[in-house]
């Protein structure tokens, strides 16, 4: 009886055995599946990581094919078709009267001490390729305003004068003097640009930048200083002194002796600038300002406070009116009747380029052909009050 409740006992537990070995059974069978399918799901990831790795690499070896064959062109062009350039700002580099006076054979004689000295400083560098460059020189200047001003002191005839850029032109068929009118910074804005377009240019190692003596060149010198260009630009200075700016971006200058004028001419402005004989620093009686209407009362003109600076004056000199064109008229709040000589005008449309243009600080295209405002900051990337986030030029 015990041995029959024994072997009773017995079964059980062997059945309850076997259910838990079934089910152990059937749940790592399960467990198997699901692992089964998470490594497929695995594989093929590592399938597509692969392939994807693979089309990299193919395409990284096709770029550095391409940059291979571009560094090779670029190479060509440095060494086979290297070019110099020369912009001159000639209203302002004015070349010295013993070659005026010279007529063809002094433009001639200029040409040739310009190519030597530019050439010389060239022999110089360390860039080999710079000494077998062409050199190309395009001046830009307003011919009668010039002109009038060289007669008026005396330097040189209007007929020496038109002989001396023939002479000049035809020195060289890469030397080009361009009459750009008498507009407002007519030669300013074409050189502008010519040194936006052609910094950028890789068969251009140097651009022999004649125009140091205006602070109005600041800001396109900026912007070629915060695309890392600034070592392509040498100052090929005229007068004894750069203005202010400019000297302190610390760009290399050369002198090339006797081709330039060294002292700035008198200039009779009759709109904008005091007048003064050629042979006395008196200044003259001004010309009257540019008529008004009728209903407009007649203005009287005045002399800045010396002991004031521009910004400081009472009232301020309003910029529009004497950089472009005030639109206001009589009614605006700042001064159109002062007397300014030429470096009191440079020195307001620096003050000018230190204000934000309104279109550029919003991020809009400044569609103002010649603005007087700056559309970079004046103090460049390293402008501390940027990095305090208090500068005025936040577009």
């Amino acid at each position: 009886m015990e041995d029959a409740l024994h072997s009773c006992q017995d079964e059980t537990k062997w059945s309850e055995l076997l259910e838990q070995q079934t089910a152990l059974f059937h749940k790592t069978v399960a467990a198997n599946k699901v692992l089964s399918a998470r490594v497929d799901e695995l594989e093929r990831e590592v399938g597509v990581w692969k392939l994807g790795l693979k089309n990299s690499d193919d395409e990284k070896s096709a770029l550095q094919k391409e940059a291979e064959k571009l560094n090779r062109t670029i190479s060509s062009f440095k060494d086979d078709n290297t070019l110099v350039l020369g912009l001159v700002d000639g209203d302002g580099c004015i070349f010295a009267q013993e070659h005026l006076a010279l007529g063809h054979l002094g433009g001639k004689q200029a040409a040739s001490q310009l190519t030597k000295g530019i050439t010389e400083y060239l022999a110089s560098q360390p860039t080999d390729s710079a000494g077998r460059a062409t050199i190309y020189i395009h001046i830009f200047l307003n011919k009668t305003g010039l002109s009038e001003t060289l007669r008026d002191n005396n330097q040189c005839t209007p007929e020496q004068f038109e002989a001396f850029l023939n002479g000049f032109n035809q020195a060289s068929p890469l030397f080009n003097i361009t009459d750009v009118g008498s507009g407002k910074e007519a030669a300013d804005s074409k050189i502008k640009q010519m040194l936006r377009v052609f910094a950028p240019f890789p068969q251009i190692p140097y651009i022999f930048f004649g125009g140091a003596h205006d602070n109005g060149y600041t800001s396109t010198l900026n912007e070629i200083q915060n695309t890392g260009l600034l070592d392509k630009i040498v100052v090929l200075q005229s007068y004894r002194t750069i203005a202010t700016e400019i000297r302190a971006l610390n760009i290399p200058s050369i002198e090339i002796p006797s081709v330039f004028m060294r002292d700035k001419l008198t200039t009779q402005d009759r709109k904008y600038f005091a007048t003064r004989s050629p042979r006395s620093p008196k200044t003259l009686p001004a010309p009257s300002l540019p008529s008004f209407s009728r209903s407009e009362s007649p203005v009287t003109r005045r002399n800045i406070d010396p002991s004031l600076p521009l910004s400081k004056q009472k009232p301020v000199p309003c910029n529009y009116f004497y950089l472009t064109r005030c639109k206001t008229g009589p009614t605006c709040r700042f001064a159109h009747d002062y007397i300014l000589t030429r470096d009191q005008v440079v020195e307001l449309r620096r003050l000018a380029k230190t204000q934000p243009c309104g279109h550029r600080n919003r991020n809009q295209k400044c569609k103002v052909v010649e603005c007087i405002f700056g559309h970079f900051c004046p103090q460049g990337p390293g402008c501390e009050a940027h990095v305090a986030g208090r500068c005025h030029f936040i577009g």
